[in-house]
């Protein structure tokens, strides 16, 4: 098949094969098909290095955290009492003396109760946070103080231990310092964690039948 070829200018047309009309490309069309390709270099560079790169920088992007600006000295106080009414509930378990627990279960659910949650310095989640966990510490006081055996209280001992000790490393409590222990062989060999003022192993799980058996797993130093 014969044509035109419409790249050679004037007047004057050349008849070639339709299929051998690229070797007589005249220099308009080579100037078109140059722009063309550097429009295309430059858009797949800017795909490449503006809108790949936002979507890496906002894949990349943490979730913003939890924050925490400050306790208030109010709640700070409060907490340091109701960790000095825990303390109250490991001694008399460590010693076997069940009789002592439901006095000091009240008087940790009373200090627990009048934590001021609600006028830390934080984020609205890190303080719907605290306050579930003061729910559960209240709930599990609440269990212990009825509790009718010392196993029982034992095993609300165990919640209340941890449900404090997250609620202390939650609102970065700047205290003294508050060690976690661990009894491997508690509730038949399940484990169960503690809280201590200090590294010595006084067992509330054990008692004296093992009042040494535990060690020290982590510990909150928080320095203001």
């Amino acid at each position: 098949m014969l044509t035109r070829c419409p790249f050679m200018g004037g007047f004057k047309s050349i008849v070639v094969p339709l299929i051998g009309c690229a070797p007589y490309i005249c220099g308009m069309e080579r100037k078109i098909l140059a722009v063309l390709f550097l429009l295309a270099i430059a858009g797949y560079g800017f795909f490449f290095f503006v809108i790949k790169g936002r979507t890496a920088e906002k894949e990349s992007t943490p979730d913003t955290p939890m924050q925490l600006t400050d306790s208030t000295d109010a709640f700070s106080a409060a907490l340091t009492v109701s960790l000095q009414a825990y303390y109250k509930l490991t001694g008399p378990l460590a010693k076997d003396d069940s009789s002592q627990v439901a006095a000091s279960a009240e008087a940790f659910e009373k200090a627990v109760l009048e934590l001021p949650v609600k006028q830390m310095k934080a984020d609205s989640n890190l303080i719907k946070l605290a306050t579930t966990l003061q729910q559960n510490m209240l709930k599990a006081a609440a269990n212990m103080r009825s509790s009718p055996t010392m196993t029982e209280q034992r095993k609300q001992l165990q919640v209340v231990s941890d449900l404090l000790f997250d609620l202390l490393r939650t609102t970065q409590y700047k205290g003294a310092t508050v060690y976690q222990q661990f009894c491997p062989m508690a509730f038949d060999n399940a484990g169960a964690n503690w809280l201590s003022d200090g590294p010595a192993i006084s067992n509330p799980y054990m008692g004296q039948s093992m009042p040494a058996c535990g060690s020290v797993i982590d510990s909150i130093s928080i320095k203001p």
